[in-house]
């Protein structure tokens, strides 16, 4: 179990790393074209 943890903790951590970083400039593309109207 705790091998688990330490296994997948840093895949987590990564996968949710990439997708916040990609999620953030996207929605400010999405606030710039749809926010102005």
């Amino acid at each position: 179990m705790l091998r688990a943890i330490v296994v997948f903790a840093p895949i987590i951590a990564a996968v949710a790393w990439v997708v916040f970083n990609i999620q953030k400039p996207a929605r400010e593309q999405w606030d710039r074209q749809f926010g102005e109207k």
